[in-house]
């Protein structure tokens, strides 16, 4: 990116699309590449040294000062950098390799930030360490990726609060986005809420409809536990989100059926939760939907505040054995015939008794889940265009139909 500008850079970063489009293979050599240049691409060349720091009023740097976060702050930055470098020197993949250097450059140079702004404001640090390599190259550099993504999310957090609070003023956060940038980038995908259907539209618009903070949202996740104070799961709160944010992402990241009872494993209501709540979510614009637990002990945990539940797959940790609850083939009808990449279709029943979704896969097969929630045989025709087939769904239960 050699002569490009910051403001080029900038535009870049908030803007950047990879090729090739469409689903990839996890682990592939397209999604290493995808990687790789997504750190190349999008390299902004601002030069800490040159960094203008706005003058703070005596209240404004003594706030500034008060924080007791720049000593870690600087050593986690100088930390990530050797981690990052050293397990770039042991890789042989040549653009894997120039990315990841160029991940370890930004991570020193945000050290570099730190220094200068600390420095401006007369800020006192404790001497640093030394930095040592770790001995196991490959796991620093994995474990500090997943810092980063925490390192991430609470300096979006931090620096919009403090901005909107007045605590920092704004010359000061304006002049950090480049570092708040690179944080993000390649190392996390920010979702909103995270928690039940209940609310998430009033939180849906108070951060997306604000510009300065939805530039850092991905999406929104939610949750399915709205029915705590006795009502409904509220499946339109997600097709209202969808209709009014459809360039934000929306994904289900968490449910599980509580109140544990071992007697109760082969609960059909426990699959039909899930039945139900998956093809309800995906009608109305989820994109992806993922379980509390896959699996739990013979007491529904561990869990370290007593709140055991339900899963897909028990384990007997006396006997070794493993307990598959409806609910595991519930998911199975999603997970197994609807791939990655694959995009909805319109599935509408004329039957109240069955509910139904569909997805054409890459591949170009349709898989039709559909569900029958009532205790009675439900006949019925599978019909595409002017063709169309005869099924039968039994009493309680659940299909996939692929073509």
């Amino acid at each position: 990116m050699s002569g490009i500008t910051i403001e080029q850079a900038d535009y870049a970063s908030r803007n950047w699309q990879g090729e090739p489009k469409g689903a990839i293979r996890l682990g592939s050599d397209e999604h290493r590449e995808l990687f790789c240049h997504l750190l190349l691409d999008t390299f902004n060349p601002y030069k800490p040294a040159v960094i203008e720091w706005p003058k703070l009023s005596d209240a404004e740097r003594d706030r500034l000062v008060s924080l007791p976060i720049w000593d870690i702050a600087v050593r986690t930055e100088g930390k990530a950098r050797l981690n990052m470098l050293t397990y770039a020197e042991r890789l042989k993949e040549p653009l894997l390799r120039k990315a990841l250097e160029l991940n370890g450059f930004e991570e020193g140079r945000h050290k570099e930030v730190l220094a200068k702004l600390v420095e401006a404001y007369g800020i006192k640090l404790e001497p640093e360490p030394t930095y040592v390599r770790h001995a196991d190259a490959e796991w620093a550099y994995l474990i500090t990726g997943y810092s980063e993504c925490i390192d991430s999310f609470f300096a979006f957090g931090l620096f919009e609060l403090a901005k909107r609070s007045g605590f920092f003023p704004p010359a000061l956060v304006e002049t950090f986005e480049p570092v708040m940038q690179e944080e993000g980038l390649g190392a996390v995908h920010i979702m909103v809420w995270d928690h039940n259907r209940d609310l998430m539209v009033q939180r849906a618009e108070t951060i997306f409809d604000d510009p300065a903070a939805s530039q850092y949202a991905w999406g929104i996740g939610y949750h399915w536990y709205e029915d705590w104070s006795g009502g409904q799961q509220m499946y339109g709160n997600v097709a209202l989100v969808h209709a009014a944010y459809p360039d934000k992402h929306i994904v289900f990241t968490e449910g599980t059926p509580a109140n544990f009872d071992s007697t109760g494993y082969g609960r059909w209501d426990l699959g039909e939760a899930y039945g139900r709540s998956m093809i309800h979510d995906f009608n109305s614009g989820a994109e992806g939907w993922t379980d509390w637990n896959i699996l739990l002990d013979q007491h529904g945990g561990p869990n370290h505040v007593g709140n055991f539940c339900f899963a897909p797959i028990h384990a007997d940790t006396r006997t070794g054995k493993l307990i598959y609850t409806n609910s595991y083939y519930y998911i199975g009808q999603f997970s197994k015939f609807i791939r990655p990449g694959a995009k909805r279709v319109l599935a509408a029943p004329s039957r109240s008794a069955l509910l139904a979704t569909a997805f054409v896969n890459p591949d170009g097969t349709v898989a039709v889940v559909v569900m029958n929630q009532t205790a009675q045989p439900v006949p019925y025709h599978l019909t595409v265009g002017g063709s169309a087939v005869d099924v039968r769904s039994l009493p309680h239960s659940i299909q996939t139909v692929v073509f």
